[in-house]
C-alpha cells in the first residue's frame, strides 16, 4: 500500500504540472479485486453442509471430497497481497510500455519521457489506484484504455475523474 507521503508526492505532482503541462487525475478501484489473486499454493476448504441437505452431494461424496480454490477470497490473508503481486506483474510488463515501479515506494509506478520528464505517476492502495498524468500523449488515458483492453485482471476497474 503506498505511503501518505507516496500519494501526497502524486497529488502534488498533478497539481504543479496542471496548468503547464495539462495534468488530469483519475481514481481507480477494482471491484473484487480479492478475488482477482492467483494463489502461489494449493487451497482446499470443505464442502458447505447446505451441498448436502440440498442434494447436490450424498453424505458419502460430503465426507470424502473437499474443494481446491482456484483463485483467492475474500478472508484469506494473504488475498491483497496476491492481488497486488498480479497488478505489479501486469504494469511492469512491455504491455504498459515502459511504466517503472518506484525503487522508493514500491506501490508507485511512473513513466518518463525520453528526457527524464513525468508522462505519468500512479500510487496503489491495496485496490485503488490514483493515477494522473498527461501532456500531449495523455499517457494516462493510454495507461487507462490498456488496462481495460488487454488484461482480464483489470476488466472490473472503475474509473472517475478527481
Amino acid at each position: 500500500m503506498a505511503t501518505d507521503t507516496s500519494i501526497r508526492i502524486v497529488i502534488a505532482l498533478i497539481l504543479f504540472f496542471w496548468d503547464s503541462e495539462g495534468w488530469r487525475a483519475r481514481g481507480l478501484d477494482v471491484e473484487a479485486a480479492f478475488l482477482e489473486g492467483k494463489l502461489q499454493k494449493k487451497y482446499y476448504l470443505e464442502p458447505p453442509d447446505m451441498l448436502v441437505w440440498l442434494r447436490f452431494m450424498t453424505i458419502e461424496e460430503f465426507n470424502t471430497h473437499c474443494i481446491e480454490l482456484q483463485n483467492g477470497m475474500y478472508g484469506q490473508v494473504d488475498a491483497a497481497l496476491r492481488f497486488f503481486v498480479r497488478f505489479v506483474g501486469y504494469l511492469t510488463t512491455k504491455n504498459c510500455n515502459g511504466i517503472i515501479q518506484s525503487k522508493a515506494d514500491p506501490c508507485v509506478f511512473y513513466k518518463k519521457d525520453a528526457n527524464g520528464f513525468p508522462l505519468m505517476v500512479s500510487a496503489v492502495t491495496v485496490d485503488d489506484c490514483l493515477l494522473g498524468g498527461g501532456g500531449t500523449q495523455k499517457n494516462w488515458i493510454f495507461l487507462w484504455k490498456t488496462l481495460k483492453k488487454n488484461s482480464t485482471l483489470l476488466r472490473r476497474w472503475k474509473s472517475k475523474n478527481i
